[in-house]
């Protein structure tokens, strides 16, 4: 699943000229470091239902690390995720990563 969030972001990143990503100060997390960070959630034993907040969502590869790593934990039951980001020149391609995410789950 990441990884194909990661391919979309690199043909987004791609089509996008640096001098636009550069204006808004766009830089997206890499999947080495997204797997990292989504390593260093405590998640407690006993959580059926885990809420993220997602702020500055940008492609949402963040979310979708740490939503592959919540799916092995089988007492979890449901992952409620709410991204926020201002961009609009990012934003047709989180929804279409988070539709993508959301129908693999």
């Amino acid at each position: 699943m990441l990884d194909r969030i990661i391919e979309r972001t690199n043909q987004y990143i791609e089509d996008m000229p640096k001098k636009e990503r550069k204006k808004y100060g766009q830089f997206f997390t890499s999947v080495e470091t997204a797997r990292y960070m989504a390593g260093l959630f405590v998640i407690p034993g006993e959580k059926q239902v885990v809420t993220v907040l997602d702020a500055g969502a940008g492609s949402g590869i963040l979310s979708c690390a740490l939503i592959e790593r919540l799916e092995m934990i089988s007492e979890i039951t449901s992952i409620q995720v709410t991204c926020y980001e201002t961009d609009i020149n990012v934003l047709p391609i989180l929804q279409e990563n988070l539709s993508y995410i959301q129908k693999l789950s």
